[in-house]
């Protein structure tokens, strides 16, 4: 499956805006997935697959949680 990249872009930032009083480091892993992705893609309106997403989430996930138990 394909995903537009400017629309996980939007999703996950509306996620940060939702959990950030709750819990700023889960809403933190969000924004830089974001930041990541733009960084990526000079043009967000592309397609992608999903599992191509999945694995820069994971690893932003993994670098901040390892990163926050050191």
């Amino acid at each position: 499956m394909t995903i537009n990249v400017q629309m996980a872009m939007m999703s996950h930032l509306s996620d940060a805006q939702t959990i950030m009083r709750c819990d700023p480091l889960e809403a933190n892993v969000h924004i830089n997935f974001v930041k990541r992705l733009m960084l990526k893609y000079d043009n967000t309106d592309v397609y992608v697959e999903k599992e191509i997403l999945d694995e820069i989430w994971e690893q932003e996930y993994d670098r901040l949680m390892n990163h926050e138990t050191l």
